[in-house]
């Protein structure tokens, strides 16, 4: 309802989404919004489920499916560039390629990992597992925006 009304008064709505959900609750929302900041952090199987404990089979047919039931939908792909997990320029090219094959996506962003939700783990009395890592350089960032750049993509 939320959703609606800010719709209703000319509000602008996003969504931001690792797509891990079910179809049907994701096609509700975006029937509500006019944009989705959508995570594709990896297309390799294995990687995804070992470092984000979840397989990325439906996060992948969310976002194909997203792309044919709202062809005019403007969807940002974000993907979180981790040292020692995505941080190759192979891993960037196959995202790059996934989503030339799999046209409409407006926009694909490389955002350099940071440990802003480290606090909140604290606060939750969790461990944070990622606290060893450190944020790719300006060097880093600019051969992955390379690498995508080598697809067709526009960083």
């Amino acid at each position: 309802r939320l959703l609606e009304a800010a719709r209703g008064r000319g509000t602008d709505a996003a969504l931001e989404t690792t797509g891990y959900c079910s179809w049907e609750d994701l096609e509700n929302i975006c029937r509500r919004v006019n944009h989705v900041f959508f995570d594709i952090k990896s297309l390799d199987p294995q990687k995804h489920k070992r470092d984000t404990g979840v397989d990325n089979k439906l996060i992948l047919e969310n976002f194909r499916r997203l792309r044919r039931r709202f062809p005019k939908l403007d969807i940002t792909v974000r993907t979180p560039v981790i040292p020692g997990f995505n941080n190759s320029p192979e891993d960037i090219r196959a995202i790059a390629g996934f989503l030339e094959e799999t046209p409409g996506a407006t926009q694909h962003e490389l955002l350099p990992y940071h440990g802003f939700g480290e606090p909140k783990y604290q606060q939750l009395g969790m461990e944070y597992p990622l606290r060893e890592i450190k944020p790719p350089g300006k060097a880093r960032m600019e051969i992955m925006k390379e690498a995508m750049r080598q697809t067709g993509s526009k960083p």
